[in-house]
């Protein structure tokens, strides 16, 4: 039985100009699809380390191809859902074994990692999946 993302390719290949997804007034064709999920599987494979690859986006395009990118790069999904207290959020970061921790502080999420390449992976991810919700990166050094 073939992976999902393999099944994903082949349609995609099969079928380059139909519409695979509508969001609001916006149509993505299968190829442009395939094309944004195979820029942020690169992205994964080059700039993330470890296993695990946190997920917090709203349902959307961007959603679909992320998660479609983490199966592809041999990943795991972990999705996280910004409605949720800092404390859960930063429970399933670090129960989830991501290269990062989490600490809370009030209504802040502190990710922290022991290499700098891990920090700064995670903030590039973040930067790139479009989120809904203020972001600061304060005191990062190294």
């Amino acid at each position: 039985m073939p992976h999902l993302t393999e099944a994903f390719d082949r349609v995609a290949g099969a079928h380059r100009s139909r519409v695979a997804l509508i969001e609001d007034s916006r149509q993505w064709t299968f190829a442009e699809l395939s094309d944004e999920v195979d820029r942020i599987t690169a992205l994964l494979r080059e700039q993330v380390p470890g296993n695990n690859v946190g997920v917090l986006l709203l349902n959307s395009q961007k959603y679909i191809a992320t998660m479609l990118a983490i199966w592809k790069a041999g990943k795991t999904a972990v999705p996280l859902n910004y409605l949720l207290p800092p404390a859960e959020l930063g429970f399933i970061i670090k129960d989830s074994g991501m290269k990062v921790q989490a600490s809370i502080n009030d209504d802040l999420v502190r990710v922290t990692a022991k290499k700098i390449d891990d920090l700064q992976s995670v903030i590039q991810l973040c930067k790139t999946s479009n989120l809904l919700i203020p972001l600061q990166y304060v005191n990062m050094r190294d």
